[in-house]
């Protein structure tokens, strides 16, 4: 009997350790996506079992453009004391779960981290799609010294087949949950996984300062993720040594292919070594360059997102992006910089509304800028669907829309200040035979001597301001029964005596 027991012990224990590392390929429109459909228990406090949960990655190309990690049923009566993080095969890793969700119970929620979401996670916390926490939380072992990415989309650099391990730990006693249902990787491409988003070749030019100036020479080229360091979590691509190149006066050219793809949103730096003359021991040249790729022009399949290249310390993007917030396909084209860690963008950029036609106002232009010290990009102007334009506002209802004061003239002397109320102008000359000599948006007649009735074409909204004057001397005009439609001007001669005369108008009044 024991005997048995034992065996049906032992029995259990092969097959729990067979289902947490089995792993199921499941093909997707737009990449691939690997899951471990073993439950993860997480403990009143301590680490989940088992941790690591992995996922073992094999035949991924490296043309990927974005990284989801899905929590499948996860269910917890204190969210906020669990942490997780994720390492990719090249032993880097990214912080999921920070302490989110505070006291609040979730039950059977599926969240999807992905490097290509811009939004948080909430609370109380509910299924969906949110950009990864990140942090630098200190996990027990052997978690506790992993290097960190600088990004979840960072972990798409380098080899992605091998092992992906998930880490799962309850901080504090004394609530528990599960992951009922495991974890996936969804690795996102752009459809077409057989080429390369980049080329993975590159043409090098460079000049050598001392010995010899016209014979041959060896060079080795890594590529990295950092800009000094030579630890091997930050190689992006193992070295690739080209032997034999030709010097012409100190000055060399060569071809050089890295034989990986590098996402355009991320930093890298190239490792020159050399080795002159030809065949002597390689020498590090320090620093280590920046990558700055040409600019590309790329297609993207529905659902993908890609971006330019990088170009000197910033960037010029040409993007085409859905933006899941309001169902639209944005466009972006213009230049970002690293602002304390954030990407600050100004240019313009393009919005369409599918399933709308090219009428309306389907699609727009809206132009942003930045500032220094400030909370981010900010929209300055759009020009809508319809042609309208607006300064100050998303929603322009006029060809010109301007939310705030106009200057105008050389030295902007003069200005059309901003005002609570909407108002119109209307002005005229109407010469003593009751003729317009300048002026539109009325009518004269005259009834009697110096009587004229003027009639605005478009009423005003309230009774307007009209102010009159009169062209000869000594003539005067009164205004007399003003109303929204119009007013009766009359003109006299210094007796008060009725006289037909030139006169004036200006008549302002709300819209």
């Amino acid at each position: 009997m024991k005997s048995l027991v034992a065996f049906r012990a032992l029995s259990a224990f092969i097959l729990s350790s067979l289902v947490a590392a089995f792993t199921l390929v499941v093909p997707a429109a737009h990449g691939q996506t690997f899951s471990n459909a073993a439950p993860l228990s997480i403990p009143e406090a301590g680490t989940a079992a088992p941790y690591p949960s992995v996922i073992n990655v094999t035949g991924l190309s490296t043309n990927i453009s974005g990284l989801r990690v899905r929590l499948k049923n996860f269910s917890h009566s204190f969210p906020a004391d669990v942490i997780a993080l994720l390492v990719a095969p090249n032993g880097q890793g990214y912080q999921l779960l920070n302490q989110n969700g505070e006291d609040i119970d979730v039950n059977g929620i599926t969240l999807t981290l992905s490097s290509d979401s811009s939004a948080s996670m909430q609370v109380p916390l509910g299924s969906g799609t949110f950009i990864a926490s990140g942090g630098n939380t200190n996990f027990a072992a052997p978690a506790n010294a992993i290097a960190r990415a600088a990004s979840l989309g960072a972990l798409r650099l380098g080899n992605l087949n091998g092992q992906w391990k998930l880490f799962v730990q309850d901080t504090v006693s004394p609530d528990g949950g599960t992951i009922a249902g495991g974890w996936e990787l969804e690795f996102v491409d752009l459809g077409e996984p057989t080429t390369p988003l980049l080329s993975t070749g590159f043409t090098y030019q460079g000049r050598i300062l001392g010995g010899d100036a016209n014979g041959t020479i060896d060079a080795r080229f890594s590529l990295w993720s950092h800009p000094s360091t030579t630890s091997l979590f930050n190689r992006v691509a193992a070295p690739v040594t080209v032997t034999g190149i030709a010097l012409n006066e100190g000055t060399f050219t060569t071809t050089v292919n890295l034989g990986t793809t590098v996402p355009s949103d991320t930093q890298t730096w190239l490792q020159i070594d050399v080795a002159n003359p030809s065949g002597t021991g390689f020498v590090a040249l320090s620093p280590r360059q920046p990558m700055t790729p040409a600019p590309i022009a790329q297609n993207v399949a529905s659902g993908g997102f890609t971006e330019g290249a990088l170009i000197g310390p910033g960037r010029v993007t040409g993007a085409a992006y859905h933006d899941p917030s309001n169902r639209g396909i944005k466009s972006r084209v213009g230049y970002a910089i690293d602002q304390a860690g954030l990407i600050e963008f100004a240019g313009m950029q393009t919005i369409v509304t599918p399933g709308t036609n090219s009428c309306g106002n389907a699609s727009q232009l809206a132009f942003f800028t930045w500032e220094c010290n400030t909370s981010g990009s900010r929209e300055i102007m759009r020009i809508d669907g319809r042609g309208n334009v607006g300064i100050g506002t998303t929603t322009p209802t006029a060809r010109l829309d301007v939310r705030g004061s106009i200057a105008m003239g050389a030295t902007g002397e003069l200005r059309a200040a901003s005002s609570p109320e909407d108002l119109r102008i209307v002005r005229g000359s109407i010469n003593r035979f009751g003729g317009i000599s300048a002026g539109t948006g009325f009518t004269v007649s005259r009834f009697s001597q110096g009587a004229f009735q003027v009639t605005f074409t478009t009423p005003f909204s309230g009774r307007p301001t009209v102010t009159l004057t009169t062209s000869n001397s000594p003539y005067y005009g009164t205004v007399n029964n003003i109303n929204t439609s119009g007013f009766i001007s009359r003109t006299l001669n210094n007796i008060t005596v009725a006289e037909d005369s030139d006169f004036e108008f200006i008549a302002v009044g709300p819209r």
